[in-house]
């Protein structure tokens, strides 16, 4: 039996156990902690794939679904999940050839906002729904309002992400900045920046913090 289980770290014992996980799915999936449970206020995020649900985990009072996703023409039929595949690079492949959304890359909560990660075609995309007013934005890019013109594209460098109140934290590449210097009307002043942070090409990814707007 596969568990999503409830652990108190003091009392060293399990508490609850709140979700099943289906043997056979378990074979494709598994649960990674910086991608499937988040905190949102006093309770849990989590989500399980195949990824059409995200749910609230109170401790004490269960789990209920929170945010249902639409995927279109791109959710995976029931009938995808029963198949037998020889392994995991078969299920993924099979997955990717028809375009189906069967996980998400990242998910992240702060008080009001849930932001997901989707990957189309290669692409990340990163949506952002305000829990309280229903809105939801969707973008593939983020413009920094400083020192830089051109917008950066998302790749699959930039997840895993996280939201602490009005800020969004990302990782971004040496390799992103030295392409992303390239671009724009600001070069001169991204040279300068860059020289002045000490940053080439062969530097450690950086930490960026947004300011969602």
């Amino acid at each position: 039996m596969y568990l999503v289980a409830h652990y108190n770290r003091i009392a060293e014992k399990s508490e609850e156990a709140y979700d099943s996980i289906d043997p056979h799915l378990a074979e494709y999936f598994f649960i990674e902690d910086e991608k499937n449970l988040v905190t949102q206020g006093n309770s849990m995020l989590y989500h399980a794939s195949p990824a059409d649900t995200v749910y609230r985990i109170q401790p004490g009072k269960g789990m209920e679904a929170a945010y249902i996703l639409d995927m279109g023409k791109n959710k995976a039929p029931q009938t995808f999940y029963s198949n037998h595949f020889k392994d995991i690079m078969e299920f993924v492949e099979t997955a990717n050839k028809h375009d189906y959304v069967f996980e998400l890359p990242t998910l992240a909560a702060n008080d009001s906002l849930i932001a997901i990660g989707c990957m189309k075609q290669g692409q990340l995309y990163i949506t952002l729904h305000a829990s309280r007013s229903e809105k939801t934005v969707t973008f593939s890019a983020f413009q920094d309002d400083f020192h830089f013109s051109a917008p950066l594209p998302l790749d699959n460098q930039n997840i895993p992400f996280c939201l602490d109140n009005e800020f969004l934290y990302l990782i971004i590449t040496a390799e992103q900045l030295t392409d992303w210097q390239k671009e724009g009307d600001r070069k001169e002043l991204m040279n300068e920046w860059m020289k002045q942070q000490h940053i080439n090409e062969y530097s450690n990814p950086i930490l960026m913090k947004c300011r969602l707007k």
